[in-house]
C-alpha cells in the first residue's frame, strides 16, 4: 500500500480488501463465506502469486472443512428439533402410511391380472411366498407370519 512504485489504483485496490483491521476481517469473513476470488486476486496480481497458496490454502481448509461441519451441526440440529415436534411426526407418519397404501395397492391389482377386485386365498398365498415379495413385505415392516 504504501509501495509508491505501484499505480495509485492497484494500491488502492489491494487497501479496500486489507487496508486496516476491519477490512482485513470483513474481507477474511467474504473468503470463508462468500466469493474469495476477488481478494485473492487483488493480493495475486499486485503483490505477490505466492498469495495464491495462502489463498486455496484457506479456502480449502477453512472454507470447505469447518464450513461444512458446522452446516451439518446446524442441518442435524434442526432435524433433531423437528423430529420432536409432534404435529411434524404425525404428517410424516400420515405420508408414510399412504405411501404404504399406494404400493400394497398396486401391489395387489398386480396379482389380480383379470382385475376382478378379488384375491383368492390360493393366489394370496403363492404371492406371499414369492422372496421378493416377502423382502418388500418386511422393507415395509409388515410381518408376513402374521398373515
Amino acid at each position: 500500500i504504501v509501495d509508491t512504485s505501484k499505480p495509485l489504483a492497484v494500491r488502492q485496490e489491494v487497501y479496500m480488501f486489507y487496508g486496516s483491521f476491519a477490512r482485513c476481517m470483513l474481507t477474511m469473513f467474504e473468503i470463508t463465506l462468500g466469493n474469495w476470488m476477488p481478494p485473492c486476486r487483488a493480493l495475486v496480481e499486485n503483490v505477490s502469486e505466492w498469495y495464491m497458496v495462502f489463498s486455496i490454502g484457506h479456502k480449502l481448509i477453512i472454507g470447505f472443512s469447518c464450513v461444512a461441519v458446522l452446516t451439518a451441526v446446524f442441518i442435524q440440529e434442526t432435524f433433531k428439533v423437528a423430529t420432536k415436534d409432534n404435529r411434524i411426526m404425525l404428517i410424516s407418519r400420515d405420508r408414510v402410511r399412504r405411501s404404504n397404501a399406494e404400493k400394497l395397492q398396486a401391489l395387489f391389482h398386480w396379482a389380480d391380472p383379470e382385475n376382478t377386485g378379488v384375491l383368492s386365498y390360493g393366489a394370496f398365498k403363492s404371492l406371499v411366498e414369492d422372496p421378493d415379495v416377502r423382502l418388500w413385505f418386511s422393507a415395509l415392516e409388515l410381518d408376513i407370519e402374521d398373515t
